[in-house]
């Protein structure tokens, strides 16, 4: 598989454009514009052991609502919890759902994506929430197509989570949303011990990305490397995973990206939506490989995850 990155970064305001390739079988273009200067410093990190809090921030938890225990700051005066899983939809029944499990992906069928496909999907466009007919299994490449074709999501029924109701998530429109750029980038990067809080892992065999809640305690018996840069240092079974996310811990598994129905990169690429635009074509996420992680850009024609969040 021939992986070209077109990336484009920001510094002392002048435009860099970096193309990167690596040689195998096929030619896809992830399509990724990243905002280094936008976060001020890299998002990699040191990795380090953590145990970083004595006085854990979450509820008890109870999947009921579909929402998980832990609270996260996503600025100096508002925090998120997090869906159960990401979410999915399946069109035969105009049905929304979040996952089962945290590590629960849909993978390559994915490509089945259509208006009677009776499976579910759960890489979508920007802002195909199904309002003014931008259906989520839509895969036009005319980026003026997705959200109302220019402005923001956050506070709108383009946002997945404003205009549905989630059946596992309280089955009622209104209860969830899509985090913004300065949600996601606060989280990431700016909150207290935010590089101690995150990093790759492994959970029941996928691959994926820890966010850990604020004031966090690793449970007893476990550890937790932060930003190791590959996804075997921190390595869970289902059983070993079920006490992190007891205490509030998040996993966001790779599930790939979609370009109209061709799926690449489960397992090894992990991209999620926000709800902010980047001009006409581009809508931010964030996204991870096995040895970094970042906010940056990709066309909204690009089938991504989104897991939700509520306050």
């Amino acid at each position: 598989m021939e992986i070209s990155i077109r990336t484009f970064a920001w510094a002392i305001n002048l435009p860099i454009f970096v193309e990167t390739s690596v040689k195998s079988n096929k030619t896809f273009m992830l399509k990724q514009l990243l905002l280094i200067t936008l976060l001020g410093v890299s998002l990699l990190g040191f990795a380090q052991a953590n145990s970083v809090g004595e006085n854990l921030d979450v509820t008890p938890i109870d999947k009921t609502g579909g929402k998980l225990p832990g609270k996260f700051s996503v600025s100096a005066t508002k925090k998120v919890q997090f869906a159960m899983g990401n979410l999915q939809y399946q069109a035969s029944t105009k049905k929304w759902r979040f996952a089962e499990n945290q590590y629960d992906v849909i993978g390559e069928d994915n490509k089945n994506i259509s208006s009677s496909y009776s499976g579910w999907i759960d890489l979508f466009g920007w802002g195909t929430s199904g309002y003014r007919k931008k259906y989520p299994y839509m895969t036009s490449t005319d980026f003026s197509d997705y959200g109302d074709g220019e402005n923001d999501i956050a506070g709108t029924n383009y946002d997945w989570g404003v205009y549905n109701a989630i059946s596992n998530g309280g089955n009622k429109a209104g209860l969830w949303r899509t985090l913004t750029y300065d949600e996601w980038r606060y989280l990431f990067h700016t909150r207290t011990n935010a590089e101690d809080l995150r990093g790759q892992a492994s959970v029941n065999g996928q691959t994926g990305y820890v966010l850990l809640p604020d004031g966090w305690s690793t449970p007893s018996g476990l550890e937790f490397t932060a930003n190791p840069k590959n996804f075997t240092t921190n390595s869970y079974s289902a059983s070993e995973w079920s006490k992190m996310e007891a205490v509030g811990a998040v996993f966001l598994p790779c599930a790939g990206s979609r370009d109209v129905t061709d799926v690449d990169f489960v397992g090894s690429y992990g991209g999620y939506w926000s709800s902010t635009s980047n001009g006409y074509n581009y809508a931010v996420n964030v996204y991870f490989p096995s040895d970094y992680a970042n906010v940056g850009s990709s066309y909204r024609d690009d089938g991504l995850s989104v897991r939700l969040a509520t306050e």
